[in-house]
């Protein structure tokens, strides 16, 4: 009879014992890797990092446990480094031909003695008509970088800092840097960063079929309007600009992306 009251007591006793059971570190940092394991094999990699580094940051004292997370965490910088470059250089082969079918109506130019790199200018900005005038150039370096440079001649100067774009109502302001110089007359040269010629340039070619007025804002103003060729020249220096923009990007992912294959294969 005693027996028959120990034995459920005991049993009782040790399903309690392992309802109380806390799992260690060990087992929680394990249950961690094997989930980002779970989901890099879903493709999921950046979750699956964040797992990893929860490993790392949560259980410090678990070094083999860490070690397992960096090793994993590597493999999967591997694949999806794999995976980028495999994109990028998909992309890039859709990209360059639109690039060299855009880049027929421009000119490469560059001045060995004093320039480091050349430009693409549009062949219909690309004249020595431009001296003495005020008007707008946009080029794009062959570093993939789109530039655009507010140039003013005049009587005097008006050291314009910005330079104010509008097709009816519509407004686009964009500033840059001054550079500024006399030689039988004034002349200013504004030259914008690469986001604000990107900017201004949307603008002209969002409004190409309007009459577009530029003011070139300073200690005094002065306004003229962009004639069709340089609209029709600045919108298609927007879509190259574009193009060797994204072009740019994917490159230096691809080198990256490289960089990373070779040091896990060096380590492997």
């Amino acid at each position: 009879m005693k027996k028959t009251i120990i034995f459920p007591t005991l049993f009782l006793a040790f399903c309690l014992l392992a309802a109380c059971h806390r799992p260690t570190d060990t087992e929680l940092s394990a249950q961690r890797i094997a989930y980002a394991r779970q989901l890099a094999g879903s493709g999921n990699f950046n979750q699956a990092k964040l797992e990893l580094d929860s490993v790392h940051l949560l259980y410090p004292k678990e070094v083999g446990m860490r070690r397992q997370a960096k090793r994993l965490n590597d493999s999967i910088v591997y694949l999806e480094s794999v995976r980028t470059l495999h994109y990028s250089d998909s992309v890039l082969q859709t990209l360059l031909p639109q690039t060299d079918q855009l880049l027929k109506s421009f000119r490469y130019q560059k001045d060995e003695a004093y320039e480091k790199r050349g430009k693409y200018v549009h062949r219909l900005l690309y004249t020595n008509s431009n001296i003495a005038r005020c008007y707008l150039q946009a080029y794009v370096t062959d570093n993939r970088q789109t530039i655009l440079k507010s140039y003013y001649y005049g009587a005097k100067a008006i050291n314009h800092t910005a330079v104010d774009l509008a097709a009816g109502d519509i407004r686009c302001d964009i500033s840059g840097t001054l550079h500024s110089f006399e030689a039988e007359g004034h002349y200013e040269i504004l030259t914008m960063s690469e986001e604000s010629a990107l900017q201004a340039l949307l603008f002209i070619s969002n409004n190409k079929t309007e009459r577009l007025k530029v003011t070139l804002q300073g200690k005094s103003n002065y306004v003229y309007y962009l004639q069709p060729n340089e609209k029709e020249a600045l919108e298609q220096t927007y879509r190259l600009g574009i193009l060797m923009k994204d072009i740019r990007l994917l490159e230096e992912n691809m080198r990256l992306a490289q960089a990373r294959i070779s040091k896990w294969e060096t380590k492997h």
